[in-house]
């Protein structure tokens, strides 16, 4: 018995077995040298990684009466197990990194990890994952969050096959809102925080007082969750469709993860498109009929291995970091689980950004294009188009992020043999290439097409846009405006990279003839970029200005007739 007792004890005490040495910090120097992956460190007095340097090691163990603190922009790598002891801290500010890369990494005692959020709003919800053993009660609530308002979210529960609103019935078309609203389910403050599943949390608002946009501190103090972590994915109760089996979860280390090697590792389980809810838009009840307070369920900005692009109202972009703390939806499509892995860290994935926790990188660069679609009321929609090697026009899982368009306020969108992208790979870069764009409106406005940024080759690449309701085209180094009516349109604009050749009958009418014309019902006066200026019923063009160019819309009984036209003295 008492050799077996032995043989326990000595188990649980061990180093981790690539451990070679020691080496201590007595608050002024290392006793062996700085610790490196083969060598464990002792941390036995007070040790700032701002002040002291970040730390590569074997294990790491934190003594009595002593921190270890892990400043923003720095980490700490751990190769081997974490040893808290009673009386010590181990103290993760927000933006630093705590990295357990070992599979077997063993984690004892409590690890504090502090998350900052960016300002946020009245009303608005963070998404959330614990990098810890804790409660909802014990990390969300002590701060400034609402304690009824954390919910999660149940997609077995989840149902969409029409569009109501406050109850009233609207049309047999998908909202992308929960027709029986049983899909968010409220926590209680003694409820667990599962590693890698996702929480959504409201700020404390229901009082107006208080100074708003606001920054806000969450502290999650628990065991570190370490090695590999799986959660279930589940499938919608709308077995009929496979594009809404959405799943709220998170990153569960102390540590950012790489989006694209997450991707890879799910990819035969879920679409490839991760979601980042990242309400930026302003309460507002003028596009009413979406939801209350305009909180709308397709303000998501989107992330796949092409990229990101933002949400419908603008805000941040995700890159290829997903940060420690940070909840997200991906879309499953098979009901077997999601990994986490400690391969997925590196202490080379910054963790400084807050909340949104997206991070600006240039790592696999790629040839990229974003364009957006916008108006003066806050309506912005945002698409990527781009090219490399590893993709081809057919939609490519990882790459790709394909959508049906439900009620959407603006989307703007690529077209490929019927499918609609927000975000396209196509394959490799040719000059001939042919871009055909969509959009969809709820609104009657005019809107601005314009190009957000460009990355590798396209920033050498001139992008021209056909607008084919007015036969002209636009250099898009210039923002192109034009008026819509509410609708979809699917025809209307292309783009392309080489110059356009300009057709005989899209010159300028020297002699502003139209002998051509038999009837006029009606002209349409637009300006050089888009815009409608007037409506006449008759070619009275006298009073409009010398020397500058219209487009002219003619309608000739059922013919309507695109001229560009020059007014001279």
């Amino acid at each position: 018995m008492k050799k077996i007792l032995f043989i326990i004890l000595l188990s649980v005490s061990s180093s981790y077995s690539q451990c070679i040495s020691t080496t201590t910090w007595d608050g002024n120097s290392w006793s062996n040298g700085m610790p490196d992956t083969t060598i464990s460190a002792i941390i036995n007095a007070s040790y700032d990684t701002a002040n002291d340097g970040p730390i590569d090691c074997c294990d790491i163990t934190v003594n009595t009466g002593n921190t270890l603190t892990i400043s923003i922009g720095d980490y700490c790598n751990v190769n081997g197990n974490i040893n808290v002891l009673s009386g010590a801290t181990l103290f993760v500010k927000s933006g630093g990194s705590l990295i357990p890369i070992s599979t077997t990494c063993v984690s004892t005692g409590n690890v504090i990890v502090e998350r900052k959020t960016p300002p946020n709003k009245r009303y608005d919800y963070t998404y959330w994952s614990s990098p810890v053993t804790t409660t909802i009660g014990a990390s969300l609530l002590p701060t400034k969050w609402e304690s009824n308002w954390t919910f999660t979210f149940n997609t077995s529960n989840f149902f969409d096959i029409e569009t109501s609103y406050w109850g009233t019935f609207i049309s047999n078309v998908p909202d992308g809102q929960d027709d029986n609203g049983n899909a968010w389910t409220r926590t209680l403050i003694t409820d667990n925080m599962v590693p890698g599943k996702g929480y959504a949390s409201m700020l404390k608002s229901i009082s107006a007082t208080g100074t708003y946009p606001r920054i806000e501190t969450v502290v999650y103090t628990g065991q570190l969750n370490t090695g590999i972590i799986t959660i279930p994915l589940l499938l919608s109760a709308n077995s009929a469709s496979d594009l809404d089996d959405f799943n709220l979860v998170g990153n569960p280390y102390s540590s950012a993860i790489n989006s694209n090697d997450f991707i890879d590792t799910n990819l035969s389980n879920i679409s490839g498109t991760l979601y980042f809810w990242t309400h930026s838009n302003t309460l507002t009840s003028v596009y009413s009929g979406l939801a209350q307070y305009n909180f709308s369920t397709n303000d998501y900005a989107k992330y796949t291995k092409l990229g990101g692009i933002t949400a419908v109202f603008g805000g941040k972009k995700p890159t290829n970091v997903v940060g420690s703390c940070q909840g997200f939806l991906v879309e499953a499509e098979a009901a077997n689980n999601l990994t986490f892995a400690p391969s997925l860290m590196s202490k080379a994935y910054v963790n400084t950004t807050a909340v949104s926790f997206y991070r600006v990188s240039d790592i696999n660069k790629k040839n990229n294009l974003w364009l957006s679609m916008q108006n003066d009321l806050e309506l912005f929609s945002q698409q990527l188009i781009g090219y490399n090697n590893e993709t081809d026009l057919s939609y490519d899982k990882g790459w790709d992020s394909m959508f049906d368009v439900t009620r959407q306020i603006l989307k703007f969108y690529s077209i490929e043999d019927g499918v609609k992208y927000d975000i396209q790979a196509r394959g490799k870069f040719e000059d001939d290439d042919i871009v055909y764009l969509g959009y969809t409106s709820a609104v009657s406005d005019t809107f601005t097409i314009s190009i957000d940024e460009k990355e590798g080759k396209m920033l050498r690449e001139d992008v021209y846009l056909y607008d084919n309701s007015l036969n002209i085209w636009h250099d898009l180094s210039e923002p192109y405006t034009f008026s819509t009516i509410a609708g979809t349109f699917n025809t209307r604009f292309f783009i392309k990279y080489e110059e356009p050749e300009e057709d005989d009958d899209n010159e300028e009418n020297e002699d502003n003839k139209f002998s051509d014309i038999k009837k006029i019902d009606k002209v349409e006066v637009y300006d050089i970029t888009g815009r409608l200026i007037n409506t006449l019923d008759c070619l009275c063009l006298d009073n409009f200005s010398s020397d500058q160019i219209f487009i002219l819309k003619i309608y000739d009984g059922n013919k309507i007739i695109t001229k560009k036209f020059l007014n001279k003295l």
